[in-house]
């Protein structure tokens, strides 16, 4: 579940809170009961599990052990077909 942040129109104090995406945003603030509203921010990114897939494969590198780029069944180990 993604981290929201919200200001408090009224009293400026900033809050973060954990919820579901399909959840509606809050808008009331729990420092003083005004009206808040969820802010746009940058998020830091994403991490992908490494365990199934290698950097070269995320890279372009070489042919990937899930989807070979040659059009092979299995993996191979050579740069990818042109």
């Amino acid at each position: 579940m993604p981290i929201y942040e919200y200001e408090c129109k009224q009293c400026r104090s900033r809050f973060e809170r954990l919820e579901s995406i399909s959840q509606d945003p809050i808008n009331i603030c729990p420092a003083c009961g005004g009206e808040a509203q969820r802010l746009v921010t940058k998020t830091a990114g994403f991490i992908i599990d490494g365990s199934s897939t290698s950097q070269s494969d995320l890279q372009g590198g070489h042919c990937g052990n899930l989807s070979p780029c040659c059009g092979r069944e299995t993996r191979c180990d050579e740069k990818p077909c042109d």
